[in-house]
């Protein structure tokens, strides 16, 4: 039972967290370069156009990834919790706590690639906060009064 605990633990919490962490770290790097070639009238190296689209390229797969493996486990532990017939409202939850996720790792990642711009950051930060409280609230509803 309690390794049952420890694996939804890590499963709703921490690789919501990698999903962004991961990107975000790629999009820091992104944003280190773009800030280290943008003085004025300078014309950037082929090499730091390069890097920052390799680091964008990866940022996005990488999150696309990890997103999508998540959405295809929860809908096949939905499934198989329903006998493969899930009710509409607990499809519309998990639709919702996904969109949540979605919204979160967006703020969470362009907060990363804008941390140089402290203010902003942190609105952005802090905003993304409440947002991923949401997907686990919906998370929870939607797979509410269901034995795992």
């Amino acid at each position: 039972m309690r390794s049952i605990q420890h694996e939804r633990l890590a499963w709703n919490f921490g690789v919501p967290l990698l999903v962004a962490v991961i990107p975000g770290v790629l999009f820091r790097l992104m944003g280190l370069v773009g800030s280290a070639i943008s003085k004025p009238n300078a014309e950037p190296p082929v090499w730091a156009i390069t890097l920052m689209i390799v680091f964008q390229v990866l940022g996005m797969v990488a999150m696309a990834v990890v997103f999508l493996i998540r959405w295809d486990y929860s809908f096949r532990k939905l499934a198989v919790l329903t006998s493969g017939r899930p009710h509409i409202a607990r499809r519309f939850m998990l639709f919702l706590s996904f969109a949540c996720l979605l919204l979160f790792d967006l703020l969470f990642n362009v907060a990363t690639a804008l941390a140089g711009s402290f203010d902003i950051a942190v609105v952005l930060w802090l905003g993304s906060a409440p947002i991923f409280t949401c997907f686990v609230f919906f998370y929870k509803i939607a797979f509410s009064r269901l034995s795992f």
